[in-house]
């Protein structure tokens, strides 16, 4: 997922266990086994091997296998709640389906795995020939994931959200929430916050907006009442303008005829 490197959820979603394989053996990565048992004496360290050998089965989060598995070191395969089972039950009834049981960040971590395995089988392409059923493998199961993860956020379950969201607004829908996902719990309450405003402006936005009657009377007064600052104005006006009187025109001197 191309997000932010500090997102959380992002960071929460890839850590997501998925099986793998090791196509050779690991040097001093025996702990890396579930069976695996650590030494308490110094007779059983010298004993133990500390070597995975190949073909051990393994669990590890989507982050820490993203370079190995681009290098062909494992072998990548779908958790159950990601296979084929699981995703022809969400096409046949995906709003029963408790997503969040499974995975709290489902769809973030089916589209993760969905990147790792495009990213897998591109890299083993410019490998090998012989690795061609592995390569059409990884991308049969990243594109029918990809369309599973699509139709099921947008189909059934989206329009069961917004039918909540519009038709629910007062009603306690927590144990219908409760089995959303991280993402579908935030659409769930935008929905809600956008249908709950739509209520108000129904009920209060509509309505005209009347003059107050203060604001008529001080209108009314305001043609009538000059107020200091508007006398001043009219003094400046008024002192600027020149008149001329008869008493004013200089004298001059009649001559006689």
């Amino acid at each position: 997922m191309s997000g932010s490197y500090y997102d959380i959820d992002e960071i929460l979603a890839e850590e997501e266990l998925i099986p793998v394989t090791n196509t050779l053996d690991f040097r001093h990565l025996a702990h890396l086994d579930p069976d695996y048992t650590h030494p308490t004496t110094t007779v059983q360290k010298a004993g133990k091997k500390r070597d995975l050998e190949e073909g051990t089965k393994f669990k590890m989060p989507i982050w820490s296998i993203q370079k190995w598995s681009q290098l062909g070191w494992l072998n990548v395969q779908l958790p159950k709640h990601f296979g084929r089972k699981a995703r022809e039950k969400l096409d046949a009834d995906p709003v029963s389906v408790d997503l969040r049981k499974r995975n709290e960040r489902f769809y973030m971590s089916g589209i993760s795995l969905v990147n790792l395995l495009q990213k897998q089988s591109q890299s083993l392409s410019r490998g090998k020939a012989t690795q061609n059923n592995i390569i059409q493998k990884l991308k049969r199961e990243s594109q029918q994931l990809k369309q599973c993860l699509l139709k099921t956020f947008t189909g059934a379950r989206m329009r069961r959200i917004f039918d909540w969201t519009l038709s629910h607004i007062e009603d306690d829908v927590s144990a219908y929430t409760k089995k959303l996902t991280e993402m579908e719990q935030r659409l769930f309450e935008r929905g809600a916050l956008a249908s709950h405003s739509l209520m108000l402006w129904k009920l209060y936005g509509t309505r005209r907006i009347h003059v107050s009657e203060s604001a008529l009377r001080s209108r009314i007064l305001g043609n009538n009442v000059n107020t200091p600052g508007q006398k001043q104005s009219e003094e400046k006006r008024n002192a600027g303008k020149r008149t001329v009187s008869p008493e004013a025109l200089p004298s001059k001197r009649i001559r006689a005829q």
